[in-house]
């Protein structure tokens, strides 16, 4: 029998002692679900999410972490925005189907609904949550979420690039050789020691001169710098902080920001300064990074963002997402759960036809 406990701080103490147990048993799926994420992430947004973190227990100890967070929508939602990809609950593999249906029916009990985006559907946590709704009868709805890239390493690099599709692998040493040919080019890699928050202002410097600056997706244009600047601590004092970036004759001109949790390499954010596009340097740069997640023996590269031409022709595979949303029992949430899944699509297609 799993017993439920409410946590609204996120550094309750007791909270933090059980997240460290289940990650230390490796229960955590994903770096997003990990102290190391998830403290600068709380801290950067916690005016607009409040937590609400249910944590059960066994006799033995804490068995299961379900990180919701209550929204001003009046809604339950997992830590997933721009920033934060994907989620899930964190639970010891043979508790994980009875610590989903016991959140199931703890949201259910406060009758607001929940919306649990970026479910990975390869991951336990989709099946035991969408089962645990239909077993107890809370109307449920499912949308498709992102698309993510990710390469497995399961050969050595030299059989991975010979995989390739050829004209893509000529296409790959055509632009290094050309890259090359402008000057003297390194990737590096933070060694221990180094500042994380002078890396950060360095990258803040080459994004303000990408196209997304433009755009309004850059680190200073989102107004995230703190932001970057606390998680690149976080993950540096777990050991985690794997950036890589590459310089032209000592001048950078593109970073890759990463970590690895678990196996994985997360490719987080990479930006080039736009003076550099036509040389490719991106090609150069996740060619060293890949190879190295090879070398060191991981499971696995994760591009974390939305499918890419040239993320696809890394990629042995992609990563799917859900977006679930549950629905209070009774005819309130039947109604709200028909107009969301029914009548919103028909309105849809009709404005779209008239306009």
């Amino acid at each position: 029998m799993i017993e439920l406990r409410e946590y609204d701080r996120f550094d309750d103490q007791e909270l933090v002692e059980a997240w460290i147990t289940l990650e230390s048993s490796r229960a955590c799926p994903n770096l997003f679900l990990s102290r190391a994420w998830m403290e600068p992430w709380a801290k950067q947004f916690g005016a607009e999410f409040r937590p609400s973190v249910l944590v059960g227990y066994d006799g033995t100890g804490p068995v299961g972490i379900a990180p919701l967070f209550a929204t001003s929508r009046e809604t339950f939602e997992l830590p997933v925005n721009f920033l934060a990809h994907r989620s899930g609950l964190i639970a010891l593999d043979d508790a994980m189907c009875e610590f989903a249906t016991a959140v199931v029916r703890r949201l259910d009990e406060w009758g607001k609904g929940a919306l649990l985006r970026g479910l990975p559907t390869d991951r336990p946590s989709y099946a035991a949550i969408t089962d645990a709704a239909k077993a107890t009868g809370v109307p449920v709805r499912e949308r498709r979420g992102r698309v993510s890239p990710h390469v497995d390493i399961s050969s050595s690099w030299d059989e991975f690039l010979k995989s390739r599709p050829s004209k893509v692998s000529h296409e790959w040493r055509r632009k290094m050789r050309k890259l090359g040919r402008e000057g003297s080019v390194e990737v590096k890699r933070m060694t221990p020691g180094s500042s994380p928050r002078d890396l950060i202002d360095a990258f803040v410097e080459i994004e303000s001169r990408s196209w997304k600056e433009e755009t309004g997706t850059s680190i200073s244009a989102r107004g995230v710098e703190e932001f970057y600047y606390e998680l690149a601590e976080s993950l540096t004092r777990a050991g985690a902080f794997r950036p890589f970036w590459i310089e032209l004759d000592g001048r950078m001109i593109g970073f890759l920001l990463g970590a690895v949790y678990g196996g994985t390499y997360y490719a987080l954010k990479t930006s080039f300064d736009e003076a550099f596009g036509k040389l490719s340097p991106g090609v150069t740069l996740f060619d060293h990074a890949i190879g190295d997640a090879f070398s060191e023996g991981l499971d696995r590269f994760d591009f974390t963002g939305r499918r890419a031409r040239w993320k696809d022709e890394w990629a042995t595979g992609h990563t799917e997402h859900v977006h679930v949303r549950l629905y209070p029992r009774g005819p309130r949430g039947a109604f709200a759960c028909f107009l969301d899944s029914r009548a919103k699509p028909v309105i849809k297609r009709l404005l779209r036809r008239s306009s």
